[in-house]
């Protein structure tokens, strides 16, 4: 399944412990493909996240339904190297949720619900809004 982004969010990273299980969860339910996998050194890491530890860091490329005049989105995903990151408590503090926009939601929600993604429709000003979670927890709104 392609993921038919066609919005204006350029990327979004993601820090894990689990890079496999995140990189085949925005392949295999989103779509997405991958662009490139590098190590960062913490020479890098340090000055922009804090971080003092070397991460692996997979990029990903939403792979098709997007507008040819708008770049890619993409998905970064930063797995540290001998260290295991603590879980946000309650997954509300730090980034809350981003939101991908799709050309034809419906068809898309119903591609995730025979896929068995969990879905969470919430009514709000006489429409709905659904949201999805990646397997770390972190909220996608899918918008049209």
């Amino acid at each position: 399944m392609a993921f038919p982004g066609t919005g204006s969010c350029d990327h979004v990273g993601f820090f894990t412990n689990d890079s496999v299980r995140l990189v085949r969860f925005y392949r295999e339910e989103l779509g997405f493909t991958l662009e490139k996998e590098e190590l960062l050194p913490a020479s890098i890491m340090r000055p922009i996240f804090g971080l003092p530890h070397p991460c692996r860091l997979i990029k990903l490329t939403a792979s098709s339904g997007r507008r040819a005049a708008q770049p890619p989105l993409k998905v970064e995903i930063f797995h540290p190297v001998g260290v295991r990151l603590a879980r946000r408590r309650n997954g509300i503090v730090g980034c809350n949720h981003c939101s991908f926009t799709v050309g034809d939601r419906k068809l898309f929600l119903r591609k995730l619900r025979r896929r068995g993604v969990p879905l969470t429709e919430v009514r709000r000003n006489g429409h709905s809004v659904f949201f999805i979670k990646d397997p770390d927890g972190n909220r996608i709104e899918i918008r049209d």
